[in-house]
């Protein structure tokens, strides 16, 4: 089942964000780093998943298994034009078969507010369009929908753009190189 997540999955969530190995295709965000260790690194991240996204302002999707988040997508909405800041997705097992589902449902509900493009950020090693695309794209949206990378972010710098440093990069800095895109439906299907 997919639904909307709310402040009573925090628990059922949980997991998704302690038990993976990897963040944003890479160890090195668990790196210990002056003070920064791996276990404030999964705390920062699941505390601000709940905060934000289960209890604040944010929008979350998840794909539900035993009553248990297997799978989840959050997003933002920009409150000054039609976009939208797709921020997060996590999955365990099988869960990331059910991703593009999740998307689709955040892609219909925006497109119905005629927020017809978003930007996502993700490790530039990473970025290829099959990568991405074939792990989240469901075929009705991977026709619909084509991108373009805005700019890369160097490992550990700031990004300079003052809404995606705030929507996507939560006001950090992250270890590997980050692309921001732009993803849009084209104009054919507007």
């Amino acid at each position: 089942m997919i639904d909307v997540l709310d402040y009573k999955h925090a628990d059922s969530v949980k997991h998704l964000f302690y038990d993976n190995a990897k963040f944003m295709s890479s160890k090195e965000a668990f790196r210990e780093v002056g003070n920064r260790t791996e276990e404030k690194v999964r705390k920062f991240h699941y505390e601000f998943f709940c905060e934000h996204y289960l209890f604040g302002e944010g929008y979350s999707i998840g794909f539900f298994q035993d009553d248990k988040v297997e799978a989840l997508i959050t997003y933002d909405i920009d409150k000054f034009e039609p976009s939208w800041f797709f921020t997060i997705m996590r999955a365990s097992g099988k869960g990331a078969h059910h991703l593009p589902r999740c998307l689709d449902l955040a892609i219909s509900h925006n497109e119905m507010e005629k927020r017809l493009k978003f930007y996502s950020m993700m490790n530039a090693k990473h970025a290829g369009k099959n990568n991405i695309r074939n792990l989240l794209f469901s075929e009705d949206v991977n026709q619909r929908y084509d991108y373009f990378d805005e700019y890369i972010v160097k490992a550990n710098e700031s990004c300079h753009h003052a809404k995606h440093y705030e929507h996507l990069y939560w006001r950090h800095t992250y270890p590997v190189d980050t692309v921001v895109r732009c993803t849009y439906l084209k104009q054919e299907y507007r």
